[in-house]
């Protein structure tokens, strides 16, 4: 949960709750790029407090598209985590939503063929860069304009609630890397803002 100040937008991500605050007249732009801090999602009957255990000891996966799940059932590997990236933009009509129907109906195969196969799924959500307007001579100010676009941000949230509520759904441990780089990035357009953090997840 993000919480500062006396005004706050709340988007509600079940499980977690994310707010984006305001605070005397400074704009928060806020990049979510989190590979080691992950999202948990589990039943909505179970209590938040604390993410699932991972596996004991050292694990191992692989990315698996939906077409090579036969050579990783029949590797002899014992693999624990299937992943795939999530990508195409939020506000494109190529993202992940839409590679099944109907909408999200992608993430849901794949976590229920992961899941039936002993895996645990893991999702990289890959979204803001490729996402429109995307203006820019590089991938950061492209990212920057993108988070100061508000219709594209509210796509983007729009697209992670989706995911989260597919998560919700399948009702087994998924997780969900924000962007594969490892970091945060919070940005403060103007004026000053004060952000208090409480993450829920592993990291390092």
């Amino acid at each position: 949960m993000w919480s500062v100040g006396t005004r706050e937008l709340t988007v509600a991500l079940r499980p977690p709750t994310l707010t984006l605050p305001r605070k005397g007249g400074g704009i928060l732009a806020l990049c979510l790029v989190l590979a080691a801090a992950s999202v948990v999602i589990e039943p909505a009957t179970k209590a938040q407090a604390a993410p699932p255990p991972l596996p004991a000891g050292l694990n191992f996966g692989l990315a698996n598209g939906p077409s090579d799940l036969s050579w990783m059932t029949t590797s002899g590997v014992p693999w624990v985590f299937r992943y795939q990236y999530l990508a195409g933009g939020v506000n494109t009509g190529k993202g992940w939503e839409t590679w099944n129907t109907p909408l999200g109906q992608f993430a849901t195969y794949y976590m229920s063929a992961s899941g039936a196969n002993g895996y645990i799924p893991v999702f990289t959500y890959y979204e803001l860069l490729q996402s429109n307007p995307s203006t820019g001579p590089d991938e950061s100010t492209r990212d920057y304009n993108n988070l100061n676009n508000a219709a594209t941000m509210n796509a983007y949230y729009n697209n992670f609630v989706l995911l989260m509520q597919e998560a919700q759904a399948y009702g087994h441990l998924v997780i969900v890397q924000l962007g594969p780089t490892g970091s945060i990035d919070l940005y403060n357009l103007q004026g000053n803002t004060d952000v208090v953090l409480d993450v829920v997840g592993w990291y390092a």
